[in-house]
């Protein structure tokens, strides 16, 4: 049988519940945590409080809880721990961008990185066009509405060569979702964002101040993305607004590692 040193994660709670039961020490990392997201959508359902016990004190015997920035409060465990943001730095490719487009280096890129938020209702018919903007989707949006062609629309597939993070750090600005990973990764890499808005996604508040706060974003509800509202808020961050948050240092990685080393008596 399998005699781990240490059980880690990211973040399931049977796994850190079974490693109490035989006595192996555990480390968990995360934004989120399931009893925090079980509760908001079924905390009213019978027996839910039970469950989020359960699941709370499976989180509880793992020697920390690691919270990197930003994260849900998570005042129920009293093993949580703060660290850095997790996200990574990207390599700016200005030439890459305009090679694969022909544009000139006055042309500004859009990336839409929504995940598979909406994809099949993107509003391509109306889509605000701006001059000297690109706008860079994923493909399934323009798979989905091929009978919309324009030439300032690019498949994210024809940048294939490129990192998403470095595709990413090349743009003039993100359109997203609430979602830890791109809010941090455009704050890390000094990447505006219009940020469509999750309410009902209990990290939604918390992911929404943090990113205000260190970074450059707007708020958006779904039903104004592609209006003339949201070309004006486009054209504000590519050509308005100054980055005035100071940079963001995302040594979470670096943090957790360190925490599990020492943990392993490893130096």
């Amino acid at each position: 049988a399998l005699k781990p040193d240490l059980v880690f994660s990211d973040v399931p709670y049977l796994c850190l519940d079974a490693a109490a039961t035989v006595g192996v020490p555990s480390v968990a990392l995360c934004s989120l945590n399931w009893a925090d997201v079980y509760r908001t959508y079924c905390g009213d359902l019978p027996g839910s409080g039970r469950i989020c016990d359960e699941i709370t004190g499976a989180y509880r015997t793992a020697r920390a809880f690691l919270r990197p920035a930003p994260s849900m409060p998570m005042t129920d465990l009293d093993n949580a721990r703060e660290i850095a943001p997790i996200a990574i730095v990207g390599t700016p490719q200005p030439q890459v961008m305009r090679e694969v487009t022909g544009r000139d280096e006055e042309t500004k890129f859009v990336l839409i990185g929504v995940g598979g938020y909406g994809i099949d209702g993107f509003p391509l018919d109306g889509w605000p066009y701006l001059d000297g903007v690109c706008w860079i989707f994923p493909d399934g949006v323009l798979a989905q509405q091929s009978s919309v062609r324009r030439d300032d629309f690019y498949a994210q597939s024809e940048f294939g060569a490129m990192r998403y993070i470095d595709l990413l750090s090349s743009c003039g600005l993100v359109v997203t979702k609430t979602g830890y990973g791109t809010q941090t990764e455009a704050a890390v890499n000094r990447v505006p964002a219009i940020c469509i808005s999750r309410h009902d996604w209990p990290e939604h508040p918390y992911l929404a101040d943090w990113h205000s706060k260190n970074g450059e974003v707007k708020l958006i509800d779904w039903e104004e993305l592609g209006t003339s509202a949201f070309g004006e808020m486009v054209a504000e961050l590519l050509w308005v607004r100054t980055w005035s948050s100071q940079p963001v240092l995302p040594d979470g990685a670096q943090q957790a590692a360190d925490f599990i080393m020492k943990e392993l008596n490893i130096s």
